[in-house]
């Protein structure tokens, strides 16, 4: 190995740290991306993924019941707001909470997905009404498209959290490995570099009339060994004891 092949190297593992997730928002969060965001400056982020408030009302008509969902900041609440104050037990809070991480030490290698509906109140609810909220509720933050999705559809029926491996980053880790061991592979030149910059600047000490250990001059001096430091003077190119 080579100089060259040494600083094409660390540029490579560099350029790759550099571009590597540090937060949920950009996809996904890598612990060497943020150590790598950290020493750069950038603040560290706490914004979390977003929660949906809805309100759920049974309505009956005779024997039929339908359930319709008022959104809170798109649609006034005081009908809501009223509700409640008249028959709290026709009316539950829906909380939707989906979270989706993607982590890793170095790429990204795993993908944990939670989704939890929780209903409050509405005592008046059946088993059957609630299965109906928790499908109302999808469509209207969701839209109604949204239902064709198979982990939405999951959602509509149960919670539920699972955790998968992300094979794409698991490819870019092994790679990144390689990387990292053709790097101290290639830093086998260091040791030979520094054992010639000695030997040159034992020469240029002899040159100069001093001794390569300590600096003490030599001139006039015939001993072969320096008076000051006790060091064999000799060519330094002969080998490490110079």
């Amino acid at each position: 190995m080579n100089p060259v092949a040494t600083v094409a190297l660390g540029a490579a593992l560099a350029w790759d740290a550099a571009s590597l997730p540090w937060h949920w928002t950009q996809g996904g969060r890598s612990t060497v991306g943020e150590w790598v965001y950290q020493l750069r400056g950038g603040a560290r982020v706490t914004s979390q993924p977003p929660v949906y408030d809805v309100v759920a009302v049974k309505e009956s008509d005779g024997a039929e019941s339908r359930i319709r969902i008022l959104q809170p900041y798109i649609e006034s609440m005081d009908e809501a707001t009223r509700l409640l104050a008249e028959n709290p037990a026709m009316v539950c809070i829906v909380t939707y909470t989906p979270r989706q991480s993607r982590s890793g030490f170095w790429a990204v290698t795993r993908l944990h997905e939670s989704h939890t509906i929780v209903l409050t109140g509405g005592s008046a609810f059946t088993a059957e009404d609630r299965r109906a909220v928790r499908r109302a509720t999808l469509e209207a933050v969701l839209g109604p498209e949204s239902l064709r999705d198979p982990v939405v559809a999951r959602v509509s029926r149960e919670d539920f959290s699972a955790t998968r491996v992300l094979w794409g980053g698991v490819a870019h880790n092994v790679m990144a490995a390689t990387g990292v061991l053709l790097f101290g592979l290639s830093l086998g030149w260091v040791p030979a570099y520094w054992a010639a910059a000695r030997r040159r600047r034992a020469r240029a000490a002899l040159w100069r009339g001093e001794c390569p250990g300590c600096g003490y001059s030599l001139r006039g001096l015939e001993a072969a060994k320096c008076p000051e430091c006790g060091r064999e003077v000799k060519d330094p190119g002969a080998g490490p004891g110079s």
